[in-house]
């Protein structure tokens, strides 16, 4: 659901507002409220200490205060307008009778014409009401003055009382000011009210303010800029038109930024384009290479010699490789087979490998052996190899007639010999060819029997990893294939043989070039 941020500032800033304000009333009100019964205990306790002493005066002056006098007249006149002026509801002085708990009053007044008619028929002098004594009533008896007032709540309503000793009686005397509780909580409200209203007024004139400057410099800017955003494509950038918000702020900013990202949009996309195409191009210039070394080193070759069946598999683990084979009658009715793995992948390692390749077969079609071949590769490489590539290699020349291998290793993984049982055959090493200038090799032979195969690989297949990170290894490769012996032609040798890496291998990408090659004698009779 889309909530805006104006919206949500809005509230943010009137939940915060009646937050503030209620923390302020109430602490206000509190403090207003301290205040006012201070000054309430202030002024009460006065008024009660002035009605006491008007009392006492004219008690001491004229003796007799009894209703009719002049004095007495004079008296709650007087009474009166102090009630009226200490904003007093009840004035009025009684005798306490401690002893059967009873208090008769001599002068009772109010500050309103209508209470006071009313006080002078209830309240009039010698009425006697049981009241016992509370204990502000008996420390005024003993002048302990306390500041508190006395909370009642009788038919005269909800007030608060204080009292003050008469000194002059000679009975327990005393005078009190009556103060209405409600009244004093209506002045509290009004007082809290009239310092939160502007405040508050206050506090939502700023947000208006504020709403009107976010407005201007804030919300419509950002409105102005998501719609630009909402209808903003990646084609258009080449086209947009300048956001127009030009202010020295952060919308100003953000505008600019969005108009950066657009241009940077409109050259990324131009070389997307130009890399596209030139990867395009590169597609295409590697499926013709491929296509050219498959040509070369085609995926699978099978071919029967008289007396001898040779069968290989080569795979790229890229569109182009390094590794290679080559295979073919020679005109002394001898075969000869060579595989190679140049150093690296890709394209330069398949442009490496078809020179390689070209330079083997010629060696060996001109009637030289492994070793003479491999020897003239390395001499015309070294000649030439800016890029410094080299390549490791086996050739070797078979002879039908009697199962005699010749052959030459140049830094190549040793073959096995794979009949009744499968054996690592012991070679030496040699050299790798294109490193280094007038390398010595060795020509070694072997006898094949009938039934006997020569089988030739690349690092591809020892050194190929499963999903754990682990290599087969030979031990992996040679278990392998003893499961399955046997092998009745050299296509089922072959085949198991990639079979077995690619089980081993299974759920991990293809990491280097895979190449397998067998050259098997023919079963003959004894």
């Amino acid at each position: 659901m889309f909530r805006s941020v104006r919206t949500r500032i809005t509230v943010v800033f009137v939940v915060s507002v009646l937050v503030f304000g209620g923390l302020a009333g109430y602490f206000g009100y509190r403090y207003l409220r301290w205040n006012e019964h201070r000054m309430s205990d202030e002024i009460g306790r006065n008024a009660s200490d002035i009605c006491a002493a008007t009392y006492d005066y004219y008690l001491k002056t004229y003796g007799d205060l009894t209703p009719g006098s002049d004095a007495y007249v004079e008296c709650r006149k007087e009474l009166r307008n102090i009630c009226q002026q200490s904003l007093m509801d009840y004035l009025y002085v009684y005798e306490a009778h401690p002893e059967n708990g009873t208090v008769k009053y001599l002068m009772c007044v109010a500050a309103d014409d209508e209470l006071d008619q009313k006080v002078q028929e209830e309240r009039a002098y010698g009425t006697v009401v049981d009241h016992e004594l509370t204990q502000l009533e008996w420390l005024a008896f003993d002048d302990s003055l306390s500041r508190e007032a006395e909370v009642v709540d009788n038919e005269y309503g909800f007030v608060l009382t204080w009292f003050s000793n008469v000194d002059s009686a000679k009975t327990t005397t005393l005078a009190a000011a009556d103060y209405s509780v409600v009244d004093q909580r209506e002045r509290v409200l009004h007082s809290t009210l009239l310092v939160l209203a502007p405040l508050i007024g206050g506090m939502l004139l700023v947000l208006l303010i504020q709403m009107h400057e976010l407005k201007k410099h804030v919300f419509g800017p950002l409105r102005v800029i998501a719609e630009r955003m909402r209808s903003f494509s990646a084609r258009d950038a080449r086209h947009l038109e300048p956001v127009g918000i030009t202010t020295n702020d952060e919308m100003g900013e953000i505008a600019g930024a969005f108009e950066g990202m657009a241009h940077d949009i409109d050259e990324y996309l131009d070389d997307i384009d130009e890399l596209t195409a030139q990867r395009v191009q590169a597609e295409v210039e590697l499926g013709v290479a491929r296509r050219i070394q498959r040509g070369v080193v085609p995926t699978l070759t099978q071919r029967s010699f008289e007396g001898l069946d040779i069968c290989a598999f080569s795979h790229p683990a890229r569109k182009v490789g390094g590794d290679f084979y080559i295979m073919f009658p020679r005109s002394d009715g001898t075969a000869a087979l060579v595989v190679g793995d140049v150093s690296g992948k890709g394209m330069a390692a398949a442009l490496f490998m078809g020179m390689v390749s070209s330079m083997s077969r010629e060696g060996l079609m001109a009637g030289r052996g492994p070793k003479e071949t491999l020897e003239r590769v390395n001499t015309l490489l070294t000649d030439s190899n800016p890029e410094g590539l080299f390549v490791s290699m086996f050739a070797a020349v078979f002879d039908p007639r009697d199962g005699r291998v010749t052959f030459c290793n140049a830094g190549h993984m040793p073959p096995l010999v794979v009949g009744r049982d499968v054996r690592r055959l012991k070679v030496d090493s040699g050299e790798l060819v294109g490193l280094y200038d007038d390398i010595e090799l060795v020509e070694e032979s072997l006898t094949l029997t009938p039934g006997e195969s020569l089988l030739l690989f690349t690092d591809g297949v020892n050194e190929a990893t499963n999903a754990a990170n682990e290599f087969m290894g030979m031990e992996r490769f040679v278990d392998a294939l003893e499961a399955h012996l046997p092998f009745a032609c050299a296509f089922d040798l072959a085949d198991e043989a990639v079979w077995a890496v690619k089980v081993f291998a299974e759920g991990s990408e293809q990491f280097d070039d895979l190449t397998v090659a067998v050259i098997r004698r023919d079963d003959v009779a004894q």
